[in-house]
């Protein structure tokens, strides 16, 4: 590598992550830092969430954490990155010594603390500490269990179908449990006919962000058929629905099944918040402009939040083969290559199915939408599952999608494609 036009040994090279809330004092950090040519600064933010998907996405040897403007949060943020990250060094940065604080970042988990503005040679000192050491690389977790996310584009797009059904498939074959953190109107134990239960999800929250597998395991449901749900009562919205809890809960599910499915519903939020403990996404979306739309919305920021687009699977919903928005189209408005996972519409079964609070799978396993959703799960979900192919960001210009759409309906012509 060269740097500064001095050739130095790529194996001594240090490569950062920088966090600083304002823009001021990030510029300044990022002149300081950079009177090293032994420190490769390749990525920073401003953002506490979007920090950790940095460490996942460049998997840095230091992260340059400045404590200022975090309203004596910076514990918490070196604690969480600790938790993701056991191996990269924490160096945090402040305008103040004071003691207390200091002790505390030590605490949760930091290995160095800096005076700013750094001087030259501090960072060579630094380096010199931590030169000893050998390369970080993130160490994942031990739990063999995978957690998939199913968000929906928008509400009433059938999020919570998919994942009933799905999840109620998957335990076929594996262990599964399905949790319901559709935190505004989750209404999962109607799928599941579960309305009495004794104790929720929302207990579970409502108690302790320190939970233990007693604690998961007495509040947790099982459908005949096997399948573990962890449901929220009709009335009342989860509290204390955060990082820290959703982490402390989900690496429990993880040591224990096979498959964790999350009913997530529709709303970013929720999605931010779990996003730093899921495996995979599986988005969907129905076969409308507004939901095709909002659908690029979503992958834009999982994109912009440095999510692996590899780890996202589509599904389109209620899907009907002569509709005039094909599958290839709406691949094109998402702005990737995608493959759209289709779900054709069923309205009768699934609607019977709901009514019952019982699986599709029990009241027509023969019809097209859980024929659809076996065939997804097969295709990614089993031990033989296909790999799919990288995922790769496609032009898009919304103009034209719309252009084309607007004029091929006027023509009237038939657009019979095959799934």
């Amino acid at each position: 590598m060269v740097s500064n036009g001095i050739g130095v040994d790529d194996s001594l090279v240090r490569r950062a992550v920088l966090f600083e809330i304002k823009q001021d004092h990030l510029m300044e950090s990022k002149k300081h830092i950079s009177q090293s040519n032994l420190i490769q600064l390749v990525d920073e933010t401003d953002d506490v969430e979007k920090l950790v998907f940095l460490l996942k996405k460049n998997n840095p040897d230091i992260v340059f954490l400045s404590t200022d403007n975090l309203n004596g949060e910076g514990n918490v943020t070196i604690n969480k990155i600790r938790r993701y990250n056991n191996q990269v060094c924490i160096v945090a940065m402040g305008t103040k010594d004071e003691t207390q604080a200091v002790l505390q970042y030590f605490r949760a988990g930091a290995d160095e603390y800096l005076m700013k503005p750094i001087q030259r040679d501090e960072l060579l000192a630094l380096l010199g500490r931590i030169s000893s050491k050998p390369r970080y690389s993130t160490q994942k977790s031990v739990s063999f269990g995978k957690t998939v996310a199913v968000w929906g584009c928008r509400g009433g797009c059938g999020t919570t179908t998919i994942a009933a059904n799905a999840a109620y498939l998957q335990q076929q074959s594996s262990p599964t449990i399905l949790v319901d953190f559709h935190i505004e109107q989750g209404d999962l134990s109607l799928f599941f006919n579960m309305r009495n239960m004794n104790y929720s999800i929302k207990d579970l929250f409502d108690a302790n962000s320190n939970f233990d597998e007693i604690l998961v395991d007495n509040v947790t449901t099982r459908y005949n058929s096997g399948l573990s749900l962890l449901l929220q009562p009709i009335k009342g919205n989860l509290r204390n629905f955060n990082s820290n809890s959703v982490e402390s809960l989900l690496t429990i599910l993880k040591q224990k099944y096979r498959y964790v499915f999350l009913d997530i519903g529709h709303q970013d939020k929720t999605l931010l918040t779990v996003m730093p403990h899921i495996d995979e996404i599986i988005l969907v979306i129905n076969q409308n402009l507004p939901s095709i739309l909002m659908g690029a919305k979503k992958i834009s920021l999982l994109k912009n939040y440095c999510f692996n687009l590899n780890d996202v699977k589509v599904i389109l919903n209620q899907y009907k083969r002569k509709h005039h928005i094909t599958p290839s189209k709406i691949q094109k408005v998402l702005g990737t290559n995608h493959k759209i996972n289709c779900v054709r519409d069923d309205y009768y079964y699934v609607d019977m199915a709901m009514n019952h609070g019982m699986p599709l799978h029990e009241i027509k396993r023969r019809s097209k939408t859980n024929k659809d959703i076996i065939d997804f799960l097969k295709r990614f979900y089993s031990d033989k599952s296909d790999q799919d192919k990288e995922v790769k960001l496609l032009p898009f210009n919304e103009q034209n999608i719309f252009s084309q759409y607007r004029s091929e309906e006027v023509k009237g012509e038939n657009h019979d494609e095959s799934i």
